[in-house]
């Protein structure tokens, strides 16, 4: 599936997905989209631009960004991101981003942080494998 095609599915079928609707039943669509470096508006092929254009509307932007940070309210500091991970990381003697590398927002960071808040919410039965938790969930 391609970026576009993710994105185009996202927008139809909303942001929060399997996981997050255990506790957050209504939709979550876009506001703005921001792409990363690799982002090319020259090389933008006819497929991306058809697929957006059908699922986005008008008033979300598209923008490139080479760097991210990442912030929420009631965050301590800003983190800032430089190819998905922490600025400034390393990799390890065996050639691998451990998990010190990785982003708050990162897939494992985030569910530990989901699995942590369902537990608040009284949601407690859920797996503790990323896919489990996912299966888990009711169709919406």
């Amino acid at each position: 599936m391609s970026c576009s095609d993710k994105i185009a599915q996202w927008q139809c079928l909303s942001l929060q997905g399997a996981l997050l609707s255990h506790m957050i039943p209504d939709p979550i669509m876009f506001a703005s989209i921001i792409v990363g470096d690799l982002f090319d508006p020259v090389d933008w092929n006819a497929h991306s631009a058809r697929v957006l254009a059908e699922v986005v509307t008008p008033n979300v932007p598209v923008v490139s960004a080479p760097h991210a940070m990442s912030w929420w309210r009631g965050c301590d500091t800003p983190e800032y991101l430089a190819n998905g991970r922490r600025q400034g990381a390393a990799m390890g003697k065996d050639g691998t981003f451990g998990p010190k590398t990785w982003s708050r927002i990162s897939k494992p960071r985030m569910f530990e942080l989901f699995r942590s808040t369902a537990a608040t919410a009284g949601v407690d039965d859920l797996s503790r494998r990323y896919l489990d938790a996912k299966e888990q969930s009711a169709a919406y």
